[in-house]
């Protein structure tokens, strides 16, 4: 085989990979925006059927070649599958409210951390700036505090007031609930370090 041969082999495996991990791609995006079963098949469907048609083409052209270009192929499928079943993984109910409880973990301990300054305020002498929010970095903590605590109180309120024991996956919060909640925790504490190193405060 030419150069050139060699060249449209390699081309016919990158495109048959990407087409793999475009399928994948969608069908991930489709789980998070809980999009409905069939339309995770078609994905999956039309993705392997285009990525078959490259892989037969070519294998048509050049049988001498068809074994390896199918292992490469096949080589794809695993990770694309492993990705699918982690996304499906973390879109399911179980998955939510893992990620539910571990995010309100989060947000109870950076709350905790806040507020050892208000409870001993001996033990810190310069905890004052943490509650004057005439400062740049302790007002944005401060709103950034109040944001989250409204997403995981509005989350609550439209799911049964599961907030404590982590039930809005079991009662079906969506994922947008999950990832604006997600942001306004990491805000939170992003905000909450920026105010301790701009008061002289070293996290706790």
């Amino acid at each position: 085989m030419s150069l050139a041969d060699y060249g449209l082999l390699g081309l016919s495996a990158a495109l048959a990979a990407g087409i793999i991990a475009l399928a994948a791609w969608a069908i991930g995006v489709a789980l998070r925006r809980e999009e409905r079963l069939d339309a995770l098949f078609w994905y999956g469907f039309a993705g392997a059927c285009c990525a078959a048609a490259v892989v037969l083409i070519a294998a048509v052209a050049y049988p001498a070649a068809a074994p390896a270009l199918i292992l490469l192929t096949l080589s794809c499928v695993l990770p694309a599958g492993l990705y699918v079943q982690r996304s499906w993984s973390q879109s399911s109910p179980a998955g939510r409210h893992r990620a539910w409880r571990e995010l309100m973990a989060r947000h109870d301990a950076a709350l905790a951390r806040w507020a050892r300054y208000e409870l001993d305020p001996a033990s810190y002498p310069e905890a004052g700036a943490m509650a004057d929010v005439r400062r740049a970095e302790t007002a944005a903590m401060i709103r950034s505090m109040r944001q989250a605590a409204a997403l995981r109180r509005a989350a609550s309120g439209r799911h049964g007031g599961h907030a404590k024991r982590g039930g809005y996956a079991k009662r079906g919060a969506g994922a947008a609930d999950l990832a604006a909640y997600s942001r306004a925790v990491a805000d939170f504490e992003r905000c909450l370090a920026a105010a301790e190193q701009a008061a002289g405060l070293g996290p706790i």
